[in-house]
């Protein structure tokens, strides 16, 4: 790098239709506190990246861009996604081809609204060291392995388990590389995230760096009530901090 500091982008995916949510709104432009859901992880993301994409679906575009510029942040990108989750992502490492090069990239879910800066910090100080980290948790449950006719087939040792999280974090490269692999073998569908393309396709490790039990996915409407409750909370503790 002669002495360069290393370029990092972030792709924050929003292109979900959140069918399980229910509702015809997206549910990553609902308010959270009275704040769209996605900008919160902007928010979080922003000030540790030099390139930010939200992705999101063609017809939402045009709310996500009003949205950034309400919000005085015209400098984050907004691009089309695809049809399934991996689409979004190799959409987004695409757009990364253009412009200002990087060579660390960030992919995160924006139903994961309550990511904080020091999970951030965490992914991009273990990637410049391990080239792939996800963020993740230890399991709290035993887990269960299961045939399709739901008979157990075996019960792994739970200190080996973890609760996988976003932001994953990666070499540019290497991720971009990784999914052109599971393209060209047609594997594109049994990946369930974006470590997982890395895992199968490649020689490198991925890495576990610590997440929280806060940053979970909004998947269900009890999950937004209880994002709701976490984020409000953090808005009023903030405030009284700043009243002092």
């Amino acid at each position: 790098m002669s002495g360069k500091k290393a370029k990092i982008g972030a792709l924050l995916l929003a292109a979900g239709k959140g069918t399980r949510f229910g509702g015809d709104t997206p549910k990553q432009f609902l308010p959270v506190d009275e704040t769209p859901m996605f900008l919160y992880s902007v928010d979080a993301l922003l000030p540790h990246v030099d390139r930010l994409i939200v992705v999101t679906g063609e017809n939402s575009i045009g709310e996500a861009k009003r949205i950034l510029d309400d919000a005085g942040l015209p400098e984050v990108e907004v691009i089309a996604g695809g049809k399934e989750r991996y689409d979004s992502s190799m959409k987004g490492l695409e757009a990364l081809e253009t412009g200002l090069s990087c060579e660390y990239v960030l992919i995160h879910d924006s139903a994961r609204c309550m990511l904080t800066e020091e999970i951030v910090c965490n992914v991009i100080e273990g990637v410049k060291k391990c080239g792939a980290v996800i963020a993740a948790v230890p399991s709290k449950d035993t887990v269960k392995l299961a045939s399709e006719g739901g008979t157990v087939t075996a019960t792994p040792d739970r200190r080996t388990c973890y609760a996988v999280q976003t932001p994953q974090a990666f070499r540019t490269e290497l991720i971009r590389e990784a999914y052109k692999k599971a393209e060209k073998e047609a594997a594109l569908s049994g990946l369930t995230d974006d470590a997982s393309a890395v895992e199968r396709f490649t020689d490198v490790k991925v890495h576990i760096v610590p997440g929280s039990e806060e940053n979970f996915k909004v998947t269900t409407q009890f999950d937004f009530m209880m994002a709701e409750a976490v984020l409000t909370a953090r808005r009023l503790k903030r405030e009284a901090e700043e009243k002092r």
